[in-house]
């Protein structure tokens, strides 16, 4: 185990969050939209879950967790409809293939989304502030002082525990899921 205090903790979470690991489980009572955009990346590659309090500080960045990649298919729309317009304005026989290659193209981006998981498994615990911090990968744990937010791991001066031990992971892990199974969570 290594202590850091400081406040640069991101040089420790951040790695943990993008190895190459198969699953990422959170612990933490504030997230910011910049780590939900970290963790939307992620969720392709990983199982992540995130276990926060129904604080009203949370509201933007859940709601971009729940939102998942809907956003996504807007911009390729807008992007689409835009290629379409100019393609109409020069050649109607153009407009008619732009329009199908963007259907296609939507059509192709919902069918590998959907069969994809979900973006990050949330659970959001109500009759209790969790004010625990705890990020916990396959091979690499951290818990500690620091909040899942840009201040929180780049500006605060926090303290945190960096664990590589297996059995203290593992640990970790148990308490997570006790803690994700939790009822009323």
């Amino acid at each position: 185990m290594r202590r850091y205090e400081g406040v640069d903790t991101y040089k420790f979470i951040d790695p943990l969050l993008n190895d190459g690991g198969r699953t990422l489980s959170l612990i933490t009572p504030f997230i910011s939209t910049y780590y939900s955009r970290k963790l939307l990346a992620v969720a392709g590659r990983k199982r992540v879950r995130l276990i926060t309090s129904g604080s009203d500080i949370n509201k933007k960045a859940l709601g971009m967790i729940h939102a998942g990649r809907r956003g996504v298919y807007l911009r390729v729309l807008l992007y689409l409809f835009a290629l379409s317009a100019l393609l109409f304005y020069f050649n109607l026989i153009l407009f008619a293939v732009g329009v199908s290659a963007a259907f296609a193209a939507v059509l192709a981006l919902m069918i590998l989304t959907l069969t994809g998981r979900k973006a990050v498994e949330v659970r959001v615990v109500r009759h209790l502030f969790i004010h625990e911090k705890a990020y916990i990968s396959e091979t690499m744990a951290i818990t500690g002082s620091a909040n899942l937010t840009y201040s929180g791991t780049h500006k605060n001066l926090e303290h945190i525990d960096v664990i590589d031990d297996a059995q203290e992971i593992k640990r970790l892990s148990e308490h997570f899921e006790k803690l994700w199974s939790m009822e009323g969570a």
